[in-house]
C-alpha cells in the first residue's frame, strides 16, 4: 500500500520524523505538500464549497488542512491506486502498520475511509459494537455512532472512490 504523507514545505523536523517511521516499514510512500493556511484569504469563496464554508470553522488552519486533504485526494487518483494510507506528518506510527493497514484495508469496499487514529475531542466518538471487527493484531474496526464527534483524522486508509466523491 502507498502512503501520501502531507507536510508543510517550512516544517522540516516534521518531515524528517515521519521519514525516519516510515523508513522501518515496507511502505511506499510519497510527500505530498501541505496548503499553509496562514497564506490563503479565508474569505475566499472559491476554496471549498459555500455550504461546507457555512458549517464548519473555517479558520485559516482548518481551511489549509481541509485542502491539504483534497490535495492528498488528487494524488491518490493521479497515482491510480485503489487505496492509500493518508499520514500527517506528526503521528508516531504503530511497529505493526505495514500489517495493519493491509488487514484492514482488506475489509473495505467501494467509497470508504477508515480512520486509524481519532483526536480525543469532548465528548469522546462513542463507537457502535455491531458490525465490529477483530482484527488479527487485536486491533478492531467499529463504527462511530454519530459522525459529529469525528474530530480529526491524522492517519486513515482511503478507498480511490472515496477520493472521487470527495474532491
Amino acid at each position: 500500500m502507498q502512503a501520501f504523507v502531507i507536510n508543510l514545505q517550512r516544517s522540516a523536523d516534521r518531515r524528517d520524523h515521519i521519514l525516519r517511521q516510515l523508513s522501518r516499514t515496507s511502505l511506499e510512500y510519497h510527500l505530498v505538500e501541505a496548503t499553509d493556511g496562514r497564506l490563503i484569504d479565508t474569505t475566499d469563496v472559491s476554496l471549498a464549497s459555500p455550504d461546507w464554508m457555512g458549517r464548519v470553522s473555517t479558520s485559516p488552519g482548518v481551511l489549509g488542512c481541509s485542502l491539504s486533504h483534497l490535495r492528498v485526494y488528487e494524488a491518490v487518483l493521479e497515482a491510480g491506486v485503489d487505496l492509500a494510507l493518508v499520514l500527517e506528518d506528526d503521528i508516531v506510527l504503530p511497529p505493526d502498520i505495514s500489517p495493519l493497514v493491509e488487514e484492514a484495508a482488506s475489509h473495505m469496499e467501494l467509497a470508504e475511509v477508515l480512520l486509524l487514529r481519532v483526536s480525543a475531542p469532548d465528548p469522546p466518538c462513542q463507537l457502535s459494537r455491531k458490525g465490529v471487527v477483530q482484527l488479527s493484531s487485536g486491533h478492531l474496526i467499529a463504527y462511530p455512532m454519530d459522525l459529529i464527534n469525528v474530530a480529526a483524522g491524522v492517519a486513515y486508509v482511503i478507498t480511490a472512490e472515496a477520493c472521487l466523491r470527495m474532491r
